[in-house]
């Protein structure tokens, strides 16, 4: 019997690497490759290594250290750590040499720079690799063709296939291309990035070259750049490599220590995060194109196709993408929506897919394309599909569906009722006036939007209309193109010249007298808010100031900001987190900036500050409408009303029956406060409710309507709302509801 004992070494590993399989090799591959035993590795940040110490042992770009034989280095441009250890695992994973580079593009840089071809062949795939083309281009001379134009190819030009295509995730055949080039002398790189391993092996079917952007399935988490070249063995004879990372030392291109780092702990998931994405996907491909065989479905009634690679039937049947694609299909596919604005709607509806670029992170993400690539359709949305569960990615996309087509066929209707009171109004401008009267009654100019009170009541006059619909069109925007106010205006001239005055005027009317005794290191951010000076506000900020901090005697700075009219600056601080509806002062909590801009009359901020971020949630919305109303300010509950559409708003309804007799309990409103105006209580009643008013503004509904009925049980029973707006002696809100309630209620 033998007593020798076995123990493992790194050329024992080597040679039992190439039979396990890809998720092995992705553990195990680099497990010799330092002399430190800790299991996980760890990151090295150093730029440059120590020489020997043996002048014998001294060579011109050698520093072999007999320790760490695989560990050796002299400059990070060179090579380093854990860029060097990534490679080796990645060489295993791939089957052949790579390089790793600091982005993808750099990568593809790099095979520009080692073959300096004088025509490169490419169609379709990532604009970026188009725009690496344009600028050698200018260096070189290099002239770019189509792939339909492939015959014309010669011996040292370069066939580019992005296969899967970006940004459809269909599939290229390989083997076509691999045989022109062949014929002709010239090389074929493939972009696989949308395909990595175990999906698809372009090397297998010829490629001389294949290039990943890293950042996207390597990397895996959405936290890293990367760029990697893959080079065909053949090739490696050649001493291609040898010549990549040289050019890559001198460009500078070398992937970065942190991200390598990265990338090694990112590689061990690989072959289950791939997997699981490429399910993921299948299953919402298959489900979406058999909803578009339905009719009658969300899907079909929004959608205008799905491209992806298992749709690509012709392909299926010949057997070419089976053989190409052994591993799946890709992770990636891409929809086209009916409307361009049902495409710019749809990944905003989302609860679990992210809108955002890129691809590839264990989180599913949808892209309206054309926000990243100009000249890509703008009704196409690309699906990048995670690691969450399928169901909750189908639900979510129903979801999200159901919402777009909601507010499409709420367009239709709108344009339709549009055309049919056109049709009316030239209908009665040929008959007879008295009669048109005796039927129809008194001409009504009405409103053509369903959601709005006058969609029903109408305006007198044409005159009043057209007042009105400048409210919903809002013509007149903002020239600045950065400002919230470019895209949705305002209904006149004179509000936007008010607008330009608080957020684009280098002088404010209003100053705020500021205490002298502010905290030393405090003085700097509140003299620049009293000043107006943004770029003071600034250069303090990024000197560390809070911005959120909160100052006895003046609250907080966005408090401060609102109190000196300095609009510009207020958008400053929203935009870097500060919450304009939460407390902006210790000595009074209800002095939110929104109160501050209500109070001081700031209206042009208090609209901003409405329509900021994902604008105030019920509640919020529910407390400054009962602010308004003890403010007996008809401007600002105009304001607050203007940002929900009137109608279905039940839980807001309830909310502010609350909070007027809340903060009449706290006695929340200023000591110089009237009473509160029964009117602006209706006015916003009204407004959620307009089927219980009159064009004049009575209160009109009926006692035994149901849904009046309805809410008299709501208010007066459920929330008791009378016995406690006469608890609280809140007189003016007692009589609103003596108004509506009838003898049963009251």
């Amino acid at each position: 019997m033998s007593t020798d004992k076995f123990i493992l070494t790194g050329e024992a590993l080597d040679r039992a690497l190439p039979g396990m399989s890809l998720a092995t090799k992705a553990i195990h591959a680099d497990d010799f490759y330092s002399p430190h035993r800790a299991i996980a590795p760890s990151m090295h940040v150093a730029v440059n290594y120590r020489y020997s110490r043996d002048p014998a042992n001294l060579k011109y770009m050698e520093n072999h250290d007999p320790n760490a034989p695989h560990d050796s280095h002299i400059y990070s441009r060179y090579t380093a750590p854990n860029a060097t250890r990534l490679e080796k695992v990645l060489q295993h994973i791939f089957g052949a040499h790579v390089v790793a580079y600091s982005t993808g593009l750099s990568a593809f840089q790099g095979i520009l720079l080692l073959l300096n071809p004088k025509r490169i062949f490419i169609t379709e795939g990532y604009h970026g690799v188009h725009g690496v083309i344009d600028l050698m281009a200018r260096l070189t001379g290099l002239k770019k063709m189509t792939l339909e134009e492939v015959d014309q190819a010669q011996a040292g030009d370069i066939i580019h296939v992005e296969t899967p295509v970006n940004p459809t995730g269909e599939v290229r055949n390989l083997a076509y291309y691999k045989e022109k080039a062949a014929a002709c002398g010239a090389y074929l790189s493939v972009d696989a990035t949308f395909a990595p391993p175990p999906l698809q092996d372009p090397i297998q079917f010829g490629a001389d070259i294949v290039i990943h952007s890293g950042t996207k399935y390597v990397g895996g988490h959405s936290d890293m750049l990367c760029g990697l070249l893959v080079v065909n063995p053949e090739r490696e004879k050649e001493g291609w490599t040898t010549t990549l990372k040289k050019d890559r030392a001198i460009t500078g291109s070398v992937l970065g220590s942190f991200e390598a780092w990265l990338g090694i702990r990112s590689v061990r998931t690989l072959q289950l995060r791939i997997h699981r994405q490429a399910d993921n996907a299948l299953k919402l491909v298959q489900w979406l194109a058999e909803e578009m065989t339905k009719p009658d479905s969300v899907v079909s009634k929004t959608i205008e196709k799905v491209q992806h690679s298992s749709l690509q039937h012709d392909a299926i049947q010949e057997g070419w993408l089976a053989k190409q694609m052994p591993g799946g299909h890709s992770p990636v596919f891409s929809i086209v929506m009916k409307t361009k604005a049902q495409a710019q709607c749809l990944p905003s509806r989302m609860y679990v897919f992210q809108h955002a670029t890129s691809l590839g992170g264990v989180e599913s993400l949808m892209e309206l394309r054309a926000l990243s690539d100009k000249v890509c359709d703008e009704r196409l949305i690309r699906v990048s599909c995670g690691i969450e569960e399928a169901k909750d990615l189908q639900v979510d996309v129903i979801q999200g569906l159901q919402s777009v087509l909601k507010d499409y066929l709420e367009l239709a209707i709108q344009d339709k009722v549009l055309v049919v009171r056109t049709l009316i109004g030239l209908q009665r401008e040929k008959s007879e006036t008295a009669v048109f009267d005796a039927t129809e009654g008194p001409i009504r100019h009405k409103c053509h939007k369903v959601q709005c009170s006058k969609f029903a009541t109408g305006c007198p006059t044409e005159a009043a209309l057209s007042e009105h619909l400048a409210v919903h069109d809002r013509p007149f925007r903002c020239p600045h193109a950065d400002c919230f106010r470019h895209r949705i205006g305002y209904p006149s001239p004179k509000r936007l010249e008010s607008h330009n005055e608080a957020f684009h005027h280098s002088e404010s009317r209003t100053k705020v007298v500021f205490p002298s005794d502010l905290e030393t290191g405090k003085w700097n951010l509140y003299e620049a808010y009293k000043a107006g000076d943004l770029n003071e506000v600034k250069r303090v900020h990024r000197e560390g100031a809070a911005l959120k901090s909160i100052l006895s005697k003046i609250g907080s700075p966005l408090c401060a900001a609102v109190e000196a009219v300095h609009g510009s600056i207020c958008q400053y601080l929203v935009y870097n987190g500060v919450e304009p509806f939460h407390g902006g002062s210790r000595s009074v909590t209800a002095r939110t900036p929104v109160v501050a801009a209500m109070y001081r009359e700031r209206w042009e901020i208090l609209e901003f500050f409405l329509h900021s971020g994902n604008g105030p949630s019920d509640p919020e919305l529910a407390k400054n409408i009962a602010r308004a109303i003890h403010a007996n300010s008809p401007a600002a509950l105009n304001m607050l009303l203007s940002i929900r559409n009137s109608g279905d708003n039940a839980d807001v309804i309830k909310l502010v029956l609350g909070e007027i007799i809340s903060q009449t309990y706290l006695r929340l409103i200023r000591k110089d406060d009237h009473p509160i105006n029964t009117t602006l209580i209706h006015t916003w009643f009204q407004y959620f409710k307009p089927e219980f008013y009159n064009e004049k503004g009575a209160f009109i509904a009926q006692s035994d309507c149901a849904e009046y009925k309805t809410w008299g049980d709501i208010i007066f029973r459920q929330a008791n709302c009378l016995h406690r707006a006469l608890d609280a002696r809140s007189y003016s809100f007692a009589t609103f509801l003596m108004d509506i309630g009838n003898d049963e209620n009251i």
